[in-house]
């Protein structure tokens, strides 16, 4: 959590245009590994483009810019249902 906030404060802060992000992605594949955990994989794609002067839609579409893939670990726990632990993989990325 504090990592994500750190990183969302970052971005918030900023001295560069700000910008829409959309993100597709893929249903995701569970496998049960035992009766309280499991692996799941899926992949994203992020698409952008920059904010319009004033607000509201996207004007433009600028594109692409990564497609990743996410193997997770959940694990129920009293609170319910938890990720354990996530990794990425970068697969393409927007060389600029």
């Amino acid at each position: 959590r504090k990592a994500i906030y750190e990183y969302t404060l970052a971005r918030a802060l900023a001295e560069t245009a700000p910008s829409y992000h959309l993100q597709f992605n893929t249903t995701i594949q569970i496998t049960p590994i035992s009766a309280n955990t499991a692996r799941g994989v899926s992949y994203a794609m992020v698409i952008g483009s920059p904010v319009p002067e004033g607000g509201g839609p996207a004007l433009t579409f600028v594109g692409f810019q990564t497609a990743s893939e996410s193997h997770s670990t959940y694990e129920i726990i009293e609170e319910g249902c938890k990720i354990s632990h996530r990794a990425y993989r970068t697969l393409f990325v927007d060389p600029e």
